[in-house]
């Protein structure tokens, strides 16, 4: 966490013990949300992708629809 600070800072553990848990279970947890961050920026590409077509796919559906009532006013 250090790295994280202009100065010297306080260690992780001073962190571990203001929030109440042990500093093993705070590097476990902090290595976890790291990991978490990481997956999360790799997918992102493909959930931008995904959004994209999802985005496509509602204005395909707005147009059919659109036709169809058109088609039932003619009817």
């Amino acid at each position: 966490m250090r790295a994280f600070v202009w100065d010297e800072g306080q260690p992780v553990r001073t962190l571990a013990d203001t929030l109440g848990v042990s500093p093993t279970t705070f590097y476990a947890m902090l290595r976890l949300a790291i990991r978490a961050l990481m997956w999360v920026h790799r997918r992102k590409e493909s959930v931008e992708a995904l959004n994209d077509r999802l985005g496509d796919v509602q204005e395909r559906l707005a147009r059919v629809e659109q036709a169809y009532a058109v088609a039932q006013e003619k009817a």
